[in-house]
């Protein structure tokens, strides 16, 4: 999947199971949550790793925990 980040990919997910079920965005996005981890490459490297913690009621998207992150500095591997 092509996106600029981690949480892009998993939004890109819910775009791509919409176009092939009547599932709202929503409902597509707590399906989600069953991804435990999501590895961004860019340029042929490992750029970022998200871990997926649940889904956020309030919020209404799913709850990241970067757990490394090239371009910020994070590192808790």
């Amino acid at each position: 999947i092509h996106s600029i980040d981690a949480a892009g990919a998993l939004d890109m997910l819910v775009t791509y199971a919409k176009w092939e079920s009547d599932y709202s965005r929503e409902e597509l996005s707590k399906l989600l949550t069953c991804v435990k981890t999501v590895v961004h490459m860019e340029d042929f490297q490992v750029s970022q790793i998200v871990e997926v913690q649940g889904w956020e009621q309030r919020e209404k998207q799913i709850r990241l925990h970067t757990v490394y992150d090239r371009k910020e500095g994070i590192h808790k591997l």
